[in-house]
């Protein structure tokens, strides 16, 4: 939790999280950090109206409300509805999943709760939005740190949406299938990136995801009856020279001796 401004307070939901542990860490968000050795629910709530009131905050955003289902649905209703009760204007953005979507509009136990929330979901990026990223990321990544993009990934126009179907849209997990696949290379002392290194790092952390390895498919234009001219020009990413075009022989560097 964090302050984000003079008047804005974010709020990050952990896995197991309860309603009292949000009211002191909004305590403690906004300087108060000693609590009474015994300290009730409704206690806690009063000391972070007064707290949030104290500090002048007027927007509060909590991030993953979802994960407060765990802690019951009464409870979550109360919670949410309780940053209404005090009537200091404050705002209340609310981010989760669908889950809470459903909790708040869905559930007639909520009628009250959904009167209070304007819902605004959020659009799902596109295909071609979330390759163009994908390349983008793939060329910044490895420039920054120096290193090539190897052949068979420059000569595979399919490449990129290998990364998002084996991802299944995913815009998250296809970043961390990137950047991890780079890390990989770079580990295994290579100056270049190639499609073996997201082919492993993918049967490593993603096949519980998906079981199919998009990196292994050898046809991929066969495979979604397209021509590699409906993709577009994937590789004019790499005009730029950041290509490597001679497989080199890996192996992690040798670690200097030392001295004692």
């Amino acid at each position: 939790m964090k302050k984000c401004g003079e008047h804005v307070l974010y709020c990050r939901l952990k896995t197991n999280v309860t309603v009292k542990g949000v009211y002191m860490d909004i305590c403690t968000a906004t300087g108060l950090d000693v609590f009474p050795s015994r300290l009730t629910q409704a206690e806690a709530h009063n000391l972070a109206a007064h707290r949030l009131k104290m500090a002048g905050v007027k927007i509060i955003i909590i991030d993953e409300v979802h994960n407060l289902l765990r802690s019951g649905k009464e409870a979550t209703n109360l919670f949410l509805k309780g940053f209404f009760h005090d009537d200091e204007g404050l705002c209340l953005i609310a981010i989760g999943t669908e889950r809470l979507r459903e909790f708040i509009y869905e559930n007639p136990d909520n009628a009250e709760l959904s009167g209070r929330f304007l819902d605004f979901p959020l659009e799902n990026v596109s295909e071609t939005a979330t390759v163009v990223m994908i390349q983008e990321a793939l060329k910044k990544l490895t420039s920054d740190i120096e290193m090539k993009v190897g052949r068979s990934i420059k000569s595979d126009p399919y490449f990129t949406h290998r990364i998002y179907d084996g991802c299944r849209g995913s815009f998250g997990r296809c970043m961390r299938l990137l950047t991890t696949s780079i890390v990989h290379a770079l580990e295994d002392g290579a100056k270049a990136v190639e499609t073996e290194d997201f082919a492993t790092v993918f049967d490593l952390q993603f096949l519980h995801f998906n079981p199919e390895n998009p990196f292994t498919v050898r046809n991929w234009a066969a495979r979604i009856g397209a021509e590699p001219s409906d993709v577009g020009n994937g590789d004019i990413l790499f005009e730029d020279g950041n290509v490597e075009p001679v497989k080199k022989k890996r192996g992690r560097k040798p670690r200097a001796a030392v001295q004692t």
